[in-house]
């Protein structure tokens, strides 16, 4: 298992999932290309009006780091913990069906006794293993549907896919700034 396991002294053991580091960072990096990228450029800093749109998308870029370096799911012997900025937290005891759902977009839905659904992304570093730790930790009545598994290679290239995009994309702004 990939994911980070913290101890707390007792029996309590917590695994963390997050979003891959370099994930937040290529967000980061692509904001400040954003933000810096007009000032160097070889016709000036142009007109103020003219940054807006850039500061607009710098600002996205700058959120969309934030929320990717802060979220995480903690999955102790009772609990799943997750979020970003105010964590929810839900009781294994309720978990009444964990659904793999493929396509496109691999997610792992966790349906909840209350008809409630939470989705976690398949871009979790070690998704697999929250899937297999969910399982686990829940009680022996729960339905798991869709694939048990999914492919660590699958999983990283969607990483490294993004990753090449923030980066083309990233020399495609500097191209035309006039670098």
């Amino acid at each position: 298992m990939d994911a980070e396991i913290e101890s707390t002294g007792s029996s309590d053991d917590v695994a963390v999932f997050r979003y891959p580091r370099v994930t937040a960072c290529a967000s980061g990096f692509f904001g400040l290309v954003l933000v810096f990228g007009p000032l160097f450029s070889t016709g000036g800093p142009g007109r103020p009006s003219a940054a807006v749109f850039p500061m607009l998308l710098a600002c996205l870029a700058f959120s969309g780091a934030i929320y990717f370096w802060r979220y995480r799911v903690i999955v102790s012997q009772t609990t799943i913990t997750f979020g970003a900025f105010q964590p929810e937290s839900i009781a294994l005891a309720d978990v009444v069906r964990i659904d793999v759902s493929g396509g496109r977009n691999v997610t792992v839905d966790v349906y909840l006794r209350d008809d409630r659904c939470v989705r976690f992304s398949s871009l979790l570093v070690d998704w697999a293993g929250l899937i297999d730790l969910i399982r686990d930790r829940t009680a022996t009545g729960t339905r798991i549907e869709g694939a048990t598994a999914f492919s660590t290679a699958v999983q990283g290239s969607w990483i490294i896919a993004l990753v090449w995009l923030i980066v083309a994309g990233s020399i495609v702004l500097l191209g035309w700034l006039g670098f």
